[in-house]
């Protein structure tokens, strides 16, 4: 594995979520890496799956908030 420039806008959060772009040397294809784990990144089906969990990771996080206030209104100890 050999250590890739970012390309695009999808590498540069990548790379700021603590990925490392790497391309492999035999094959040429861009991945994605977190230690073990390994995203390529330069096929279709990775488009659509980075939407996914993007749009999960997303949603879950808007839900936790959600809760979070819910609670934080029920129980009178609003933070602001």
């Amino acid at each position: 594995m050999q250590r890739a420039n970012i390309r695009s806008k999808r590498e540069n959060v990548l790379f700021l979520l603590g990925a490392s772009i790497v391309r492999c040397s035999s094959c040429e294809i861009r991945q994605a890496a977190w230690n073990s784990f390994r995203m390529q990144l330069n096929t279709d089906e990775t488009d659509s799956a980075f939407v996914v969990v993007f749009a999960s990771l997303v949603c879950g996080l808007l839900l936790c908030l959600a809760i979070a206030l819910w609670t934080l209104r029920r129980a009178h100890r609003w933070p602001f």
